[in-house]
């Protein structure tokens, strides 16, 4: 990192990968926009997936835990 820094690749890459003009200055070409549903598609699509594995989660345990239950009786059963 240090020869990096030492040979100027940082501020290199930082003009030719950064744009010219500030974004943030009042006489910037970017606009505004309203945000749309398209816009938020990836975060829906990550909180559905975030839902889906919970529920999942919970079918799994609570079958997971009435089948060790089961088990315990039928043992305790066949033990007498």
């Amino acid at each position: 990192m240090d020869k990096l820094s030492k040979a100027g690749m940082f501020d290199y890459w930082r003009r030719k990968k950064l744009p010219v003009k500030d974004p943030c200055s009042a006489d910037s070409d970017f606009r505004e926009r309203q945000l749309r549903n398209g816009d938020l598609q990836s975060t829906y699509i990550l909180c559905g997936f975030g839902y889906l594995l919970g529920v999942i989660s919970f079918i799994v345990e609570n079958l997971h835990y009435f089948v060790l239950n089961r088990r315990s009786k039928w043992e305790i059963i066949f033990v007498f």
